[in-house]
């Protein structure tokens, strides 16, 4: 998807392949689990952004709108199956396992039947996030305001079964559920991408006056939607673009980004709860699309008048199809490096175990070919036919520089963890289950110690542990199992993953971050998950955030579209909706020093007559009947007749080094548009290590040849990839770093902001300021703050010594029960003035006077009045006062706000807790005004 301007702010309507506003409003509670809890804590969390604040999946929204589109096309058909619901199978694609199972409920005569080809959606739908302004200022705020402000977005609800026969809360049965709160608002760009149409034409009206229906229809999504969760309301392509199309002003729009209310202050009346209807203040668009139900064609039909209409305007015949291209005699140059960042998880499928779909950890040079073809343009078929395009596979980026599968040939110890400090003894399974936990603390420690110039705590300057054996100890090695070394009786275990060089004589090990989400899919007939529809089913990704880079070769006098390449597109799998959305940027050729020859190999052709070969991608051979070859003889066949060398394999010796380091591969893939499984790829895997005896002396320019167009097949998706002579693979020991600090290992790293460190008289919450905020952002840090106060009262009424500032120890019962009913009130209109009122009757009755004290009144006024005129140690009285005895500041945009219902929380607790002491206080220590009379000591 390119990064162009969004069609809301043409006057076409929906634009071909240009992204259009999503907006759900929430007017409940909402729950879109994860369908996953915290153990002890929650029974069913919301699903989260990588911002941690509540979000909506585009397919949970995607999937209500088929159902509410499905309704629409019964009516717009008469309950015929007819036009409009090939136009919900385009819109939304077809579903070929489902319909037949749809056709043995009562409703199956309003179904479309099962195609034999299954078709895809054209519609592309992304998950809906708070706004980019939103989670900006949050993103801002210091640490304390920015976890309040998520956690306020997020409530709690508890629950219980009720027993069917009892009536009564059933044993065993309570739970807690998360639930996104009421008044957020979520959106998202989504598009409608016609294959035959070109991007920006404007797609067929039939398919925006289905969208536009289906989303007056939506008044509800989520869990428990039926029991009043999840009322909403969902607005396509923005009020704006409609009140344009209608010849209206722009209605304008608050902090949010939402539009603001009517002057009269009145809403349009909704439909069913969470609509408008079709008259007095619906869209006019919707209204203008309607009037022309009865001249809806075909999809097929739409497509090729839209494509034709298109073409008569422009006066330009479609491009001609592009010939097979003929092998070049130059090979393709290193133009360019694509840095592509997943904005929402990315999935790249590797295998299914159960209901689990795997992913790989990197992403293949056939995922990414597709969009290297557009950005090309007509002479791209020629080009990637005739093997002068590659698209390297995609791998993690540390520090800037693409990783490199680890080579074969290096091993570790096996009672060494090159995750922990120093190469030490793994601990066993509890140990190693806790080792993510570890170093994801030590390399916060680490950060927190440099930004203040020192070590991380606990940690001495060079990296180790002091006070420990292994503060001396240097850093982990890995062994080259190609050089000759001395039998020290050590077990080894190959290396996996993905490295990048590390000085001049270490590497470092890159490992990918994964994400698990599970999805469910729907029965129509139970409206539940079951076993029939398919259940459950959990999608492993690659989590969003995660940075990767690929290379791309491309001939000297190729034309490339930059310009669009350079934007966001949709890779992987179940790319229409949550996953695969990445931005990619086009950067300027780099070059990995873990490839590079060594002086010696350029100038000798080999060190003693050896030439060593690491595949740095899989490897496809095929033999004379076109069957998969894995053998490496074979890949020295190859390589014999491309260097001009003689190439065997050594004979294998027991002592001597081995002579092939290799494991096969076997990859599947899908052919959709042919509903058919692809030919397996089986071949040498990447990372795969082979040494052979050589012959004669390799050109340089040979060797830099086969090192630019690959070996074997398919090259121009990735495949056979090799580096020869690596210098790596001349060492006889690789050194692996400490842990500390942890890298940037394949996060997009944003500019670090440390918030300014206030003087200790005033934290640096009190200088945060409200103004030009969003106001959710603004809503959400107030609903942060007040949970937080109460909770902070409820802790420091504990203290006698705070309860002794605020009530006498020998104050009546009478008078603690009024004076937590005015508490309560300071919120309330004249609710200050009542509890002044009580203060200064207070001050006037001797006997009461005596028991409160002068002191402890004048501190009552003076914080229920806000006023500052004290300090001390401990805090005076007033406004200061208050939330020095809080032991929390909130920004100085809401403590004035917020200041009446904190001191009224703070004076309930005192009195509670006061109350709670007194009960349990043995009998004959409560001061004398407070025994009963008649009493005694």
């Amino acid at each position: 998807m390119a990064n162009d301007e969004p069609v809301r702010d043409t006057d076409a309507g929906l634009g071909n392949g240009r992204p259009f506003a999503v907006e759900v409003e929430f007017l409940s509670d909402w729950a879109c689990g994860t369908g996953t809890g915290r153990h002890g804590a929650v029974d069913r969390e919301v699903q989260r952004d990588t911002d941690g604040l509540p979000m909506l999946r585009g397919k949970a929204l995607a999937a209500v709108l088929r159902d509410a589109a499905e309704t629409v096309a019964v009516g717009l058909n008469d309950g015929a199956i007819g036009t409009w619901h090939a136009w919900v199978e385009t819109v939304f694609g077809s579903q070929p396992g489902a319909s037949s199972r749809q056709r043995l409920h009562s409703g199956a005569q309003f179904r479309p039947q099962p195609r034999v080809t299954p078709v895809p959606a054209v519609l592309h739908a992304r998950p809906l996030r708070l706004s980019a302004e939103v989670r900006d200022a949050i993103a801002a705020f210091d640490d304390k305001n920015r976890v309040l402000a998520r956690e306020a977005a997020v409530l709690l609800r508890p629950g219980v079964a009720i027993d069917p026969d009892r009536h009564t809360a059933a044993d065993d049965t309570f739970r807690i559920e998360e639930r996104a709160a009421t008044g957020l608002t979520v959106t998202a760009d989504w598009q409608l991408d016609f294959p035959d149409l070109a991007a920006g034409t404007p797609v067929p009206w039939e398919a925006e006056l289905l969208l536009r229906a289906a989303a007056r229809l939506v008044d509800a999504i989520g869990g428990k939607r039926r029991r009043g969760a999840g009322r909403c309301r969902v607005t396509i392509a923005g009020d704006r673009a409609q009140e344009r199309n209608a010849g209206d002003h722009p209605r304008e729009r608050d902090a949010d980004g939402r539009p603001s209310e009517p002057d009269d202050g009145g809403r349009p009346q909704d439909h069913d709860g969470g609509g408008q209807g079709a008259g007095e203040g619906a869209d006019p668009v919707l209204n203008a699309l309607l009037g022309k139900v009865d001249e809806a064609r075909s999809p097929a039909k739409a497509v090729e008048m839209a494509a034709a209409t298109m073409t008569s305007k422009s006066g330009r015949a479609a491009p001609a199809a592009s010939p097979l291209g003929t092998r070049a005699p130059d090979p393709p140059l290193h133009r360019h490096d694509l840095r592509i960042t997943a904005l929402t998880p990315l999935l790249v499928a590797r295998g299914v175990i159960g209901n689990m779909v795997l992913t790989e950890h990197f992403v293949p040079g056939t995922s990414l070919l597709p969009m290297v073809w557009r950005a090309l343009g007509a002479s791209a078929t020629e080009l990637i036919t005739g093997g002068r395009v590659v698209v390297t596979n995609a791998t993690v980026e540390v520090d800037g520089e693409r990783s490199l599968p680890v080579p074969r040939a290096l091993h570790r110890p096996k009672d060494t963890d090159p995750e922990k400090p120093n190469g030490a003894r793994a601990g066993g399974a509890q140990a190693g289950g806790a080792r993510a936990d570890s170093a994801q603390a030590a390399g916060e420690q680490a950060v927190a110690a440099q930004a203040h110039g020192g070590q991380p705590d606990g940690q001495s300057p060079d990296g180790g542990q002091p006070g420990s054996e292994e503060t001396d100890v240097k850093s982990a090695e890995l062994v080259n199992l190609l050089r000759p070394r001395a039998d020290d009786g050590q077990r080894l275990r190959p290396m996996s993953g993905f490295c990048v060089a590390d000085g001049d004589d270490g590497i470092r090990i890159a490992k990918v971050d994964l994400v698990a989400q599970a999805h469910a899919v729907v029965d129509d007939a139970s409206q539940r998950p079951t076993e029939d529809s398919g259940g459950l089913f959990v999608y492993e990704a690659i989590a969003a955030g995660t940075v990767l880079r690929c290379e791309l070769w491309l001939p000297a006098d190729a034309e490339l579209d930059v310009r669009w390449l350079g934007g966001e597109h949709a890779i992987g799998r179940s790319r229409k909706d949550d996953y695969g959305h990445v931005r990619v940027e086009v950067r300027d050729p780099g070059e990995s020093p873990l490839t590079t020859r060594s002086t010696q190999a350029r100038t000798d052709g080999g060190d003693d007559g050896q030439l060593v070969v690491w595949l740095l991608s899989d490897l496809l051979l095929s033999g004379p009947a076109g069957e998969p070859v894995t053998d490496p003889a074979a890949v020295g066949a190859v390589l014999e007749k491309q260097l001009g060398v003689t190439l065997t394999l050594p004979e294998p010796a027991l002592e001597g080094p081995p002579r092939e380091l290799v494991t096969t591969r076997r990859v599947e893939s899908w052919q959709r548009r042919w509903s058919m499984p692809r030919p397996s790829l089986t071949g040498l895997a990447a990372g795969s290590v082979i040494r052979f005896q050589m012959t004669g002396k390799p050109d340089e320019q040979a060797l830099v040849r086969v090192e630019e167009t690959g070996l074997g097949e398919r090259t121009a998706e990735g495949y056979g990839r090799v580096a020869l002579q690596p210098g790596l693979l001349e060492r006889g020991t690789i050194r692996l770093p400490s842990p500390y600090p942890q890298p940037n290992v394949g996060k997009s790293a944003g500019p670090a902001t440390e918030p300014a460190a206030g003087p200790a008289t005033e934290p640096a919450t009190r200088k945060l300021a409200t103004a030009g905020l969003p106001a959710l952002a603004v809503e959400l840090l107030r609903r942060g703050w007040r949970r937080e106060l109460h909770r902070t009262a409820a802790v420091r009424a504990a203290s006698a010594e705070l309860r002794h500032r605020f009530v006498p120890p020998d104050a009546t019962a009478a008078q603690l029960g009024t004076l937590r009913t005015l508490a309560g009130r300071l919120t309330a209109a004249g609710g200050p003035e009542q509890m002044r009122s009580w203060i200064a009757a207070t001050a006037r009755s001797r006997p009461r006077r005596e028991i409160w004290g002068k002191d402890r009144l004048n501190r009552l006024t003076a914080l229920t009045s806000g006023a500052s005129n004290g300090s001390g140690p401990s805090g005076g009285p007033g406004a200061d006062g208050l939330w020095n005895c809080l032991a929390a500041h909130p920004p100085a945009g809401l403590a004035a706000e917020l200041h009446p219902a904190a001191a009224g929380w703070l004076l309930a607790e005192v009195v509670r807790a006061e109350v709670e002491q007194r009960r349990n206080r043995p009998m004959g220590d409560e001061p004398v005004a407070t025994r009963p009379a008649g009493a005694r000591s």
